[in-house]
């Protein structure tokens, strides 16, 4: 997904939230846009390169040449599901959890729609499911 789609979904949202949150409608920017982070995050650790630029064409070629493969492959520790769950039970102590949650709600929502139009399937990242995963692997190799 374009970044700059993220931004104005982000930033609408914000806006819309504003009247009724304030100062934590900025939180849904931080969690519809920024969350983005870790694909820097992840090129780093798999290519010891930076470049915002190589990370940024790196991700469209991976939308442009429907690599679902390797977008599997990628840990995006942002994208878990867990995040936005967690943040929403923290809602119920202080509204601004909440308000971080529908930015990351906003966010992942967008990447599947995009992900299931551009390459036929979308996953959903869960770190539960990303060590139960790892561990049934383990096993699998220690049993040969």
């Amino acid at each position: 997904m374009m970044l700059w789609q993220h931004f104005l979904a982000s930033a609408l949202l914000a806006a819309a939230l504003y009247p009724l949150t304030g100062n934590a409608a900025f939180l849904v920017f931080i969690g519809g846009f920024l969350i983005d982070i870790d694909h820097i995050i992840y090129y780093l650790f798999r290519f010891r390169s930076f470049g915002v630029k190589k990370v940024y064409e790196y991700c469209l070629s991976i939308g442009r040449e429907r690599k679902f493969e390797e977008h599997m492959r990628m840990v995006k520790c942002f994208h878990f599901i867990e995040i936005p769950l967690l943040l929403f039970f923290l809602g119920f102590i202080d509204v601004a959890f909440l308000v971080a949650s529908a930015g990351f709600v906003l966010h992942l929502t967008m990447d599947i729609v995009y992900e299931k139009r551009l390459m036929g399937k979308a996953i959903m990242h869960s770190i539960i499911l990303l060590i139960f995963r790892n561990s049934q692997t383990k096993s699998l190799l220690k049993r040969q």
